[in-house]
């Protein structure tokens, strides 16, 4: 007997036919960045990109190739607006320990996530559509149009040009991959030490510099943090000490090639910052997607609470005296969505309707440690979570929420969060910390202390739920 397809397996049926979306359509117009779609349950799809390349398509050495290609197709990805990549290394299973880029993941983080549900459909055609004519780009830019194994590839270990990324930079002696190659042509320097890349190629570094243009200047604000970057719906951060490090490598190596340039452009990524002059290009590791832009937005925010609480007193809020629970789970969607931890984060179902336990269901994703991965390994985990809201008058305890451990086995869920409009009981801390340090899983909780944080945080979102809770008026 035959079982027809879950909706997801419909879904990525019709998706995997679309022009350019399958892989081996995509390598016979010779592309190498394939991606990887697995149904994550029956509503939602994971998704990757995975690119490597073969001695097929190029000789020697091919770190470069694994680098350089999906840094420039995650520059132009992330300057038009499509999407903000987070970048994860495949280390060579015969020698990891070389620091050899054996191939690379990109992970889609915004504005949607790594995670598609049955909603995304369109989106996600769109994505694969675009991604694979994006590579094509880059192709073009460095006048292929596909990878090609002529040309040659030289090793260039005592090469004056790699001194000077050593000295402009501080690296040590021995622990970079440094040579060159006439197809596509470039120089090309990666330590495996720091994860740092300097490549001297002009395409490239005019794709980035172009690339970087396209965010408008109305989106970018410079602080003596770092530069914040909001342009709807991405959210980026450059800490100041990484743009500062950034420029100056660049200035250095361009004025030793006594070049002429404007002020080398930076373009973040979720992982790394990209950099580029008029001939150099660099990709140096640094946090700076949506969770450092939040992070970052908290120290800002911290001062002004400061400065507000010693110039006006500290910022309160009034809530209604009866919050509705619909309306209450809103509001921890949106700060949870807002925080910058979570993936994505669904509703369960309507308010009213029985949910065994669960009223939102979230994704806590965490990429892999150190931003490098062993060969078949994925490059990132997804942490299924329940989320719990309980809008009271009063103190929510134990028996205000179901057995927890039951609820989490029966959604098979890894992760438990809890909302509540007022604060817990001293029984329920110690039952929840305890069920953290047993499980070893993801449990964590909110009470109106910690929504009102998130609330200073984010004013946009208080200014849309002013039927539950308001700033007060200072007295």
């Amino acid at each position: 007997m035959t079982t027809s397809p879950s909706p997801i397996e419909a879904m990525l049926a019709e998706v995997t036919a679309a022009p350019l979306a399958n892989g081996k359509v995509m390598r016979e117009m010779g592309f190498l960045m394939k991606p990887v779609i697995e149904a994550y349950d029956d509503d939602h799809a994971w998704l990757h990109f995975a690119f490597r390349s073969t001695s097929w398509d190029f000789p020697g050495e091919r770190s470069d190739i694994h680098d350089l290609i999906p840094s420039a197709i995650a520059a132009i990805l992330r300057g038009y607006g499509i999407c903000c990549c987070e970048m994860i290394d495949e280390a060579n299973p015969a020698i990891p320990e070389r620091g050899e880029i054996y191939g690379r993941y990109l992970l889609p983080s915004q504005p949607l996530g790594p995670v598609f549900s049955i909603e995304d459909r369109e989106a996600l055609k769109e994505l694969l559509t675009t991604v694979a004519l994006v590579e094509r780009s880059v192709w073009e830019e460095l006048q292929l149009f596909e990878p090609a194994h002529d040309g040659s590839f030289r090793f260039k270990e005592a090469s004056s040009w790699a001194d000077d990324i050593r000295s402009a930079s501080r690296q040590i002696a021995k622990d970079a991959l440094v040579y060159e190659r006439d197809v596509p042509p470039w120089d090309y320097f990666h330590s495996s030490r720091t994860y740092l890349t300097v490549a001297r190629c002009q395409p490239l570094a005019h794709l980035i510099r172009e690339a970087s243009s396209r965010i408008s200047t109305d989106y970018r604000l410079q602080t003596e943090d770092g530069l914040f970057l909001s342009d709807e719906p991405f959210q980026n951060f450059i800490p100041a000490s990484i743009q500062a490090r950034a420029k100056q490598l660049i200035k250095k190596l361009e004025r030793q090639m006594q070049i002429e340039q404007e002020e080398p452009a930076l373009l973040p990524l979720e992982d790394r910052v990209l950099v580029a002059g008029e001939q150099h290009l660099a990709s140096i590791p640094a946090a700076c997607g949506r969770i450092a832009f939040a992070r970052a937005r908290e120290q800002v925010s911290k001062r002004r609470r400061l400065e507000t609480r010693l110039l006006y007193g500290s910022q309160l809020f009034k809530w209604a005296d009866s919050v509705p629970a619909g309306r209450f789970e809103d509001l921890i969607r949106e700060l949870l969505q807002a925080s910058g931890d979570v993936a994505w984060i669904r509703s369960a179902g309507p308010t009213h309707e029985r949910d065994r336990g669960r009223d939102l269901v979230a994704e806590w994703w965490k990429p892999a440690a150190e931003g490098v991965v062993p060969q078949g390994t994925l490059p990132a985990s997804l942490v299924k979570t329940v989320v719990q809201c309980k809008a009271k008058s009063g103190t929510v305890g134990k028996t205000d929420v179901r057995d927890i451990r039951d609820t989490l086995e029966w959604h098979e869920a890894r992760g438990y969060f809890l909302a509540v409009s007022t604060k817990i009981s001293n029984d329920l801390v110690d039952y929840l910390t305890g069920l953290r340090a047993r499980t070893g899983g993801f449990v964590d909780w909110w009470t109106r202390a910690e929504i009102e944080d998130a609330l200073r945080r984010n004013p946009e979102i208080t200014s849309r739920h002013g039927d539950i809770v308001v700033v007060a008026d200072p007295e």
